[in-house]
């Protein structure tokens, strides 16, 4: 079946023996999410929440794949019913119904009315929107912070300081220009004509 733009016209294309169940099935999503927005994504019915992306701004899919009706939520709100849709759970998120069969449209509803409760719940607890929380002025700095600034992180195995207190490379001027390390004179040249120095060891 070529692609729909529309869920009427995903139907209206679909075969004659199964419009009707298709009907009741979007009937059924309808009116037990009449919040979520009805659209055609990846080929089949879609219904989710307008202005969230992401799988928690999915409610459900729907439509036919061979002969059974597919209808696909995510896992975590399939779970909780797993003994009522057991003869019909072929994936984690897929739940597919014979089309010789009658439709189980108290249990479609059922499951979509929950996850739509599910979601609208999860909405009303998240945290609060808002600039980000910065550390109070005089407070201890994050234990990474500490690494970070001698060069490593942790859990990487890099935790060793580039530069310590009192090293040699930290007693060595700096050019004042370019920040690098600067070369004391008198300088020596190997056979190859480049300069070349060689700090004394510390005892």
């Amino acid at each position: 079946m070529p692609a729909a733009k529309s869920v009427d016209q995903y139907i209206r294309e679909a075969p004659v023996e199964s419009r009707a169940a298709l009907e009741k099935v979007r009937r059924a999503i309808r009116e037990a999410a009449p919040g979520a927005e009805e659209t055609v994504s990846y080929g089949m019915p879609f219904y989710g929440y307008p202005g969230e992306v992401g799988i928690e701004g999915r409610l459900c899919y729907f439509g036919l794949k061979r002969s059974t009706l597919g209808l696909f939520l995510r896992p975590k709100d399939l779970d909780p019913h797993a003994e009522q849709i057991a003869p019909y759970r072929s994936a984690k998120s897929a739940l597919h119904f014979p089309l010789d069969r009658p439709i189980p449209i108290s249990l479609i509803q059922r499951l979509v009315r929950d996850a739509d409760r599910r979601h609208r719940a999860g909405k009303s607890h998240s945290p609060r929107e808002g600039p980000p929380r910065r550390r109070p002025s005089g407070g201890p700095r994050p234990p990474y912070f500490a690494e970070a600034r001698t060069g490593g992180f942790p859990g990487t195995g890099t935790n060793r300081p580039l530069r310590s207190e009192g090293s040699i490379e930290s007693e060595r001027p700096r050019d004042r220009a370019t920040g690098r390390m600067a070369i004391s004179q008198p300088q020596t040249l190997n056979r190859c004509g480049i300069p070349t120095h060689r700090w004394p060891r510390r005892s």
